[in-house]
């Protein structure tokens, strides 16, 4: 028995891998790893930052300022126990509706904006309803926000990197995520 201790000392952490139970040693780190947990949290959020790739200038980092500042409004709401109505339908939802806005690319920014802020409090709802009840609230949404400004990050240079068809393949494959959930 003696001889499988180092094992157990080595990879015993990776028993807190799965989402539930990480919460229980930090706050930061339970909102950090909070929309890592989801494919569909991770597809909207580098997808916006793929819809910010289509922009120039400052104008790229208009849609994840808009997700980022209406998801945090929604996880407090979530974390004061104000559920918003058909939420998991709404995520979905949102993968599908950035897919097709990938697809489409030329709509103007003041009809995507106010949609993108919609899903952001959408989602930051659900991280907020889902938070573990002995969070510190700042910890964690300080952690699951800077956890989706580097998914919004990667999906601006991943955009910025790659040919336009590619982010529109990127559209079609959320389209596709969205009929699978």
């Amino acid at each position: 028995m003696r001889k499988y201790l180092p094992f157990a000392l080595v990879f015993g952490g990776l028993a807190f891998a799965h989402p539930g139970h990480f919460h229980t040693v930090n706050s930061f780190s339970s909102g950090l790893t909070h929309p890592l947990t989801g494919i569909d949290h991770i597809a909207v959020m580098v997808a916006v930052g793929l819809l910010g790739s289509y922009l120039t200038g400052k104008k790229s980092f208009a849609p994840a300022i808009s997700f980022l500042s209406f998801m945090a409004i929604g996880a407090f709401l979530g974390m004061l126990g104000l559920p918003v109505p058909f939420v998991e339908t709404g995520i979905v939802l949102s993968v599908a509706l950035i897919g097709l806005l990938l697809l489409v690319r030329d709509i103007k920014l003041s009809y995507i904006l106010p949609l993108i802020a919609l899903f952001g409090f959408i989602h930051g709802n659900a991280h907020g309803i889902e938070a573990p009840q002995t969070a510190n609230a700042i910890l964690y949404t300080l952690g699951f926000i800077l956890s989706t400004s580097t998914l919004h990050l990667s999906g601006i240079l991943l955009g910025k990197a790659i040919k336009e068809r590619f982010v529109r393949l990127a559209g079609l494959s959320l389209l596709l995520l969205a009929l699978a959930l």
